[in-house]
């Protein structure tokens, strides 16, 4: 047998070389983030049949070529199921998808019967965050299904090198992650739970699928607090995302550690809210990256959060959508607090709305 080619660097005719060979039924390793992969065409039983001889077993995993394919290929309509897509893809996640009918994904991308199904009514599905790797997908025109070289019994996958029975090898040097992706399950009941943990921690996962907002004052002992207490009860009773949304706050002068002051557990409890116990906090980038949304109670907090985080324009906006400011209701007594607490749920219940987050 002919020893394969070795390309030692993707380049954009050895990219369209690869996408031929797949489309004519040959095998090619093809570089991810990840591992490096052995990849077939779907739609080519031969292909699929010599993939399994070099010693794939279980699940093939459809390599798409972007999140779209996915959403469109598997009629994703979980909530939880498109964030995790949109948040993870492409990326070194993996996919398990529970699906009544594996034929229609089948069916709709084109695969042939049988290549994507293992009997229990899972697709493993990926889209690598590998540039040349998809360009290759697209490129070649059917569905690619890949085995990692590691799973076949073929080294830890962080090199290509040169496999017997295989056309064509893309050697893009050493892979960027060296690991496995994680595996991710999506449930028929809309949930996911994270199956096998490799280059993204389980932790990480859970971390990204909370959609969060964030309240920025100048102490994170009046205002602030009391917006995030404000939005945690909405979030509670008439969220839409359950477990998967959440409120904080912070200051852009907190000292840290200290607690809400009275008047505000006093204005929160008479609009029926059980104060949490809090501790004030300086705002930071991480804590601005982490949120969908962040919401100052003035321009000037906005404007100092913009310094720390310049990169988030598009998510740091005044609490009030008019751009009003919200005054420092400290040292006015408890009917000012009252009234600001009243003005922030009417504000906070808009913004919330506005995202989704809560029922209309």
């Amino acid at each position: 047998m002919p020893r394969p080619a070795s390309q030692p660097r993707a380049d954009d005719a050895r990219l369209a070389s690869a996408a031929e060979t797949l489309r004519n039924g040959g095998l090619v390793v093809l570089p991810t983030e990840t591992v490096y992969g052995i990849g077939a065409s779907a739609a080519d039983p031969a292909a699929v049949g010599r993939l399994r001889a070099l010693g794939a077993r279980g699940l093939l995993t459809w390599h798409a070529p972007d999140a779209k394919s996915v959403l469109d290929a598997a009629a994703v309509t979980a909530p939880v199921h498109r964030r995790l897509i949109e948040r993870w893809l492409p990326g070194p996640i993996r996919l398990l998808i529970e699906t009544p009918d594996v034929g229609a994904i089948e069916s709709r991308i084109g695969a042939a019967a049988g290549v994507l199904g293992g009997g229990d009514g899972v697709v493993s599905v990926r889209v690598p965050g590998h540039e040349s790797a998809r360009r290759v997908l697209e490129r070649a025109g059917v569905p690619i299904v890949v085995a990692g070289l590691p799973a076949i019994g073929l080294g830890d996958g962080r090199t290509a090198g040169r496999i017997p029975g295989v056309d064509l090898v893309v050697d893009d040097g050493p892979t960027k992650l060296g690991v496995s992706s994680t595996a991710v399950r999506l449930t028929r009941a809309g949930g996911y739970a994270v199956e096998l943990a490799g280059a993204v921690p389980a932790g990480e996962v859970h971390k990204s699928m909370t959609r969060r907002v964030l309240f920025i004052c100048t102490g994170n002992t009046c205002r602030s607090p009391m917006a995030e207490a404000i939005a945690t009860q909405l979030l509670e009773r008439e969220g839409v995302v359950g477990e998967f949304a959440g409120a904080g706050s912070a200051g852009v002068a907190a000292s840290g550690g200290a607690p809400a002051t009275p008047e505000t557990r006093g204005a929160l409890e008479r609009l029926g809210i059980a104060p949490a116990p809090h501790r004030s906090r300086r705002v930071t980038r991480e804590l601005v990256d982490e949120a969908e949304a962040v919401y100052a109670m003035t321009g000037a907090h906005r404007d100092a959060v913009l310094k720390i985080a310049p990169g988030a324009r598009d998510k740091v906006e005044v609490l009030d959508p008019e751009g009003a400011d919200i005054d420092d209701p400290i040292g006015m007594g408890q009917t000012v607090y009252d009234r600001t607490a009243e003005r922030m749920l009417r504000l906070v219940r808009e913004r919330l709305r506005e995202r989704g987050l809560i029922r209309e």
